[in-house]
């Protein structure tokens, strides 16, 4: 429900920085003397409408483009013709979930994430992660396009994507 997620945000959004300062302080008592700070975290961002989007894509390779979200799989990456559904859920993490959950590229499909209107907790480059549970298990390289607010990176297989920071 957008309504929902909208409140989530706003509450989220009034609260970031003092959450960040505190797991900074405590990450700081756990690592006395090391450099560095608290794990990588999802971005979270105003909710946006569920957008969803089927494409059936084969070895010539296509597109497949889910709200300001893109998909692009090269020519040789499938070995016959598969539906790819993809879906960007309402919800204040900048995340699309593709399906067939597990299937394998033979060449690296280029994701493309808009964080467009979210708030940048840092300065630092924002990375594509893929995520199950909202937990992050892999954090693909990554290049941050920040004059466009989008992040690419390089996947070889489908499952939930999101931004992190």
């Amino acid at each position: 429900n957008l309504r929902a997620a909208k409140a989530e945000w706003k509450e989220w959004k009034e609260d970031w920085k003092q959450q960040y300062k505190l797991q900074k302080e405590a990450w700081k008592r756990e690592h006395p003397g090391e450099k560095g700070g608290p794990e990588i975290q999802l971005l979270r961002c105003e909710p946006r409408d569920y957008e969803a989007a089927a494409e059936i894509i084969g070895p010539q390779g296509g597109t497949i483009k889910v709200g300001e979200h893109q998909l692009v799989i090269p020519a040789g990456a499938l070995e016959q013709e598969e539906l790819i559904v993809a879906e960007a859920p309402t919800s204040s993490l900048v995340d699309v979930s593709f399906s067939p959950h597990g299937l394998q590229f033979a060449k690296s499909a280029r994701l493309t994430l808009s964080y467009r209107g979210c708030i940048r907790p840092t300065t630092s480059d924002l990375l594509v992660a893929y995520i199950q549970n909202n937990q992050i298990l892999e954090l693909p390289p990554s290049v941050d396009r920040k004059d466009d607010d989008q992040v690419d990176a390089e996947i070889d297989h489908f499952s939930r994507y999101a931004v992190a920071w």
